[in-house]
């Protein structure tokens, strides 16, 4: 019985399936609102605006069946490019992006904007340099397209190695904010909430594999986008008389500088290489919001945005998108889909910060600590914000407020319904969602192709593969729980640790891969080998404190240091060794060509014809 590898055409209803689902959403939303006008809504608005996603997220999950490898790691190469676009996009930001990056822009302005325009970058060198050319390929991990291309197995088994730590400091940064977001507002234990978690992420991803996480990621990225779109743009049309708050919050700047002055914020220069990232604790403002440069130097965001940008280009979650459409073609198309999101993201989350910067600081004139203003007592009485309640006069150097509570602020701080609270909420932990499932499933992908069936000949133990992935699927969840639970770390820290040590080991290889037809399989192992190991030794070295602050405090560091040591390290034992052999040439040539069948895809088929005879 042959294999038929050819992608099998999308459900020509997709399109309407999930706008009954934005539909169904919306008409949960107005209905909670009803019922709070009422005033017969208690806590419902909150917990239906999760459970009833969270119930659809599950359906979607259970119902993508994928038995054979294709299905189960490629999603059948069959996904639409829209769909891809979408949880792609949410799969890059997460509930990490969601919660940590916005709540960033309100503590630092202007200098946040390392974090969206260094995922906006790698997401478009990612699309033009890596992405076609993995599609064409055809294999279904980074570490898979790496032995390949320089046909070494243990390539292979290095390079999944070295990835299975970014993708697992992923997987517990999203479980971690995920967790602890929903505990806070729901008032429920951080050990029940990641439970909860974790069980969703399992049931949606463990019978489909890729399949299920892209069609669940469309509509956790479409509760997402409309969680985080519909509340600031009531407070912009509030504010600003105009629905557009990515195109408006300026001209709230002289407002909220007339404010920042008032409170005692001033401008001040920083050291070129300082690094200031906000904590998981309540803390005061520091700067004024378009001040450039006032908490991180100019160097500073440069390292981060650069490290941000090569670690999402070499993401192993992203990577594996790429085998999911029918074509290069559909590939370009997907990305641009993503490309697109994310810079509507990266537009929107400054003026969150700008918007709840202005809030805040307009709120706290005229008020004491006796009588604060009503989104204070509500934050602090969940641990999310602090002041003095014994001062005469609230100020913004004596308001302290949770980074993670500041997407929540807008519906808080604008007195809107709890139901748009519950919005928040629920576009929160669908982001979050969103990245974990992606991230487990990339790492359980990982460990079975690539460390577990690394020495097996093409297209053979399909059914094993499929099955090992879907066991170490549940381990890698549950490990990530624990540590998300045991461990005490920032996910925005361990967001940019991943990204540096994916970028530090996998990026070099995957654009000298492509584009430098001379590079050999031992100058792609040095050059993994030693960039992995700069960037592992600059990180614990940084933990150890045996380097300075700015340098240690979150590895922006890292890869502008071990990205061009790995490359040229990989140049130069490539030129020392022998020439890469002519078929490894060949190779080079198809995969540049953007048209025709994937590699793999045609090994497979002839493997199976081979062995039917």
């Amino acid at each position: 019985m042959s294999i038929d590898l050819r992608p099998a055409a999308a459900n020509p209803r997709i399109g309407a399936y999930f706008g009954i689902f934005t539909s169904a959403f919306a008409a949960l939303a107005v209905l909670m609102l009803i019922l709070e006008q009422l005033g017969d809504a208690g806590r419902q608005p909150l917990v239906l605006m999760l459970a009833g996603p969270i119930a659809v997220y599950l359906a979607i999950g259970l119902s993508s069946i994928a038995t054979d490898p294709a299905g189960y790691f490629a999603a059948g190469r069959a996904m639409p490019s829209v769909s891809n676009g979408l949880a792609a996009a949410m799969a890059v930001f997460g509930g990490t992006g969601f919660v940590a990056v916005t709540g960033a822009f309100y503590f630092l302005g202007f200098d946040a904007l390392a974090y969206p325009l260094g995922i906006c970058t790698g997401l478009l060198v990612s699309s033009v340099m890596i992405m076609p050319y993995v599609r064409k390929d055809g294999s279904y991990t980074l570490a898979g397209y790496l032995s390949r291309r320089f046909e070494s197995r243990a390539l292979r088994s290095m390079t999944g190695a070295a990835l299975t730590v970014p993708a697992l400091l992923l997987l517990v940064a999203e479980l971690k904010i995920g967790s602890v977001v929903a505990s806070r507002f729901l008032e429920v234990s951080e050990l029940t909430a990641m439970a909860v978690l974790g069980l969703v992420v399992c049931l949606c991803a463990a019978l489909g594999g890729l399949r299920g996480v892209v069609w669940t990621g469309t509509a956790q990225g479409i509760v997402a986008l409309i969680g985080l779109l519909v509340p600031v743009t009531a407070l912009a049309v509030i504010l600003t008389n105009l629905p557009l708050p990515q195109l408006t919050y300026g001209t709230l700047a002289d407002d909220v500088l007339r404010l920042e002055a008032g409170g005692g914020l001033v401008a001040r220069a920083v050291p070129s290489v300082q690094i200031v990232q906000p904590g998981t604790e309540p803390e005061v403002l520091v700067k004024p919001f378009m001040q450039a440069f006032g908490a991180t130097g100019r160097l500073g965001f440069l390292a981060l945005m650069f490290t941000i940008a090569l670690g999402v280009a070499s993401m192993p979650a992203l990577a594996t998108r790429a085998g999911t459409c029918r074509s290069v073609f559909e590939v370009r198309r997907s990305m641009g889909w993503t490309i697109a999101i994310a810079c509507l993201l990266a537009l929107t989350m400054p003026a969150i910060g700008m918007f709840v910067r202005f809030e805040v600081l307009s709120s706290l004139a005229g008020r004491s600590g006796v009588d604060p203003p009503a989104w204070a007592s509500t934050l602090a009485r969940l641990g999310l914000a602090g002041y003095d309640a014994a001062s005469s006069q609230l100020t913004a150097m004596g308001m302290a407020v949770a980074r993670d509570a500041v997407p929540f602020l807008v519906s808080l701080g604008g007195g809107f319904p709890e139901t748009l609270v519950g919005l928040t909420l629920a576009a929160v932990v669908s982001a979050a969602l969103a990245g974990a499932t992606a991230q487990a499933v990339a790492l359980s992908g990982i460990l079975a192709e690539d460390v577990v069936f690394a020495w097996t000949e093409t297209g053979d133990s399909g059914e094993a593969r499929v099955a090992t992935a879907r066991i170490l699927l549940g381990v890698v969840v549950l490990l990530a729980g624990w540590l998300a639970l045991s461990v005490a770390a920032d996910p925005l820290t361990l967001f940019v640790w991943a990204l540096a040590l994916a970028a530090s080991s996998a990026f070099p290889l995957l654009i000298m891969s492509v584009w430098w037809k001379r590079i050999n399989q031992w100058g792609a192992i040095a050059g993994l080998a030693t960039g992995y190991g700069i960037a592992l030794v600059m990180l614990l070295a940084g933990l150890a404190g045996a380097l300075p602050s700015s340098f240690s405090t979150i590895g922006a560091y890292v890869a502008p240091i071990a990205v061009p040591i790995g490359a040229l390290t990989a140049a130069v034992v490539s030129l020392m060794t022998p020439n890469p052999e002519k078929r490894l040439l060949e190779l080079v040539r198809d995969i540049r060509v953007p048209g025709g069948e994937a590699v793999y895809d045609r090994e497979v088929r002839l493997a199976s014809i081979g062995k039917k005879r």
